[in-house]
């Protein structure tokens, strides 16, 4: 992809949209952050600034452009990881940014004493955001094994 813009991203999300409908539509990441006791001044101020993405402004963009062009050129399964610790996986059923089948092979590539999947049905990129408490339910539940 060349133009790595969250401008091209957004254009991108409404053109993949109807070949991945998502049934779990909710999402409550921002006013969770928005709300949170340890909500600081320079969070409220970031947010403000990638909010003015949507009205046109750059300065987001440009602030996070080294970021982004790193994350979008990282493949994960380059690096064949070894985990000395269990390792859970949670990826929503209708992910388009990190599709399941990417994340079965991430899985497949891995070593670690134990790793498992867990799939949202219906779900897409943030299940955290989307189903926070089927999302802790299987964090717990991994975890308690």
């Amino acid at each position: 992809m060349a133009d790595k813009s969250v401008t091209n991203l957004m254009e991108l999300r409404e053109k993949v949209a109807p070949y991945h409908p998502q049934t779990v539509t909710k999402d409550t990441s921002t006013m969770a952050a928005l709300t949170s006791p340890i909500l600081g001044v320079d969070d409220a101020r970031w947010y403000l600034l990638e909010l003015a993405t949507l009205r046109g402004d750059t300065t987001f963009e440009q602030l996070m452009k080294p970021l982004n062009d790193e994350m979008f050129d990282f493949n994960a399964l380059e690096n064949r990881d070894e985990y000395q610790m269990p390792v859970l996986l949670i990826s929503g059923s209708c992910d388009w940014t990190c599709p399941v089948d990417w994340v079965e092979e991430y899985a497949d590539a891995i070593t670690a004493p134990r790793k498992e999947l867990y799939l949202v049905e219906g779900c897409g990129h943030s299940p955290q955001g989307q189903v926070p408490e089927e999302f802790c339910n299987a964090v717990e539940e991994f975890l308690g094994r």
